[in-house]
């Protein structure tokens, strides 16, 4: 149950992505008491391999019905509404033009209190 504690606050990564983040943030989350477990249960999450986090936490995803598609397939009129530019295509000799990012992180949905967002600009010319 505490390894799917953790897969859940972490936003349910596969094992290879939660395999480090157990490593790295599971005593922070015993000592939070956001995750409450032995300390012999929590050197053993520290030690689990990522193909043994799938195993165990493949009924999870199967009830949960967590398939996750990485790379939807958008209908192509959208790339004919919005303008595109590649890499190829910039002018980076210039300086003044940005390159803005814009990152949302929020879980399944955007409701609800953990929603962040980040803007990165960066001028491929230089300041």
């Amino acid at each position: 149950m505490t390894l799917v504690q953790v897969w859940e606050i972490v936003d349910y990564p596969c094992g290879r992505r939660l395999a480090p983040v157990l490593r790295r943030e599971l005593e922070r989350l015993r000592e939070a008491r956001e995750l409450h477990c032995s300390a012999e249960l929590a050197e053993k999450l520290g030690r689990i391999s990522a193909k043994t986090i799938d195993r165990l936490l493949a009924r999870e995803k199967r009830e949960r019905q967590l398939r996750r598609n990485r790379n939807p397939a958008l209908h192509p009129l959208l790339y004919q509404k919005i303008p595109v530019k590649v890499a190829a295509d910039w002018e980076t000799s210039q300086v003044g033009n940005l390159q803005v990012d814009y990152v949302e992180h929020c879980g399944r949905s955007t409701r609800g209190e953990t929603y962040t967002h980040f803007r990165r600009w960066t001028s491929p010319a230089g300041f």
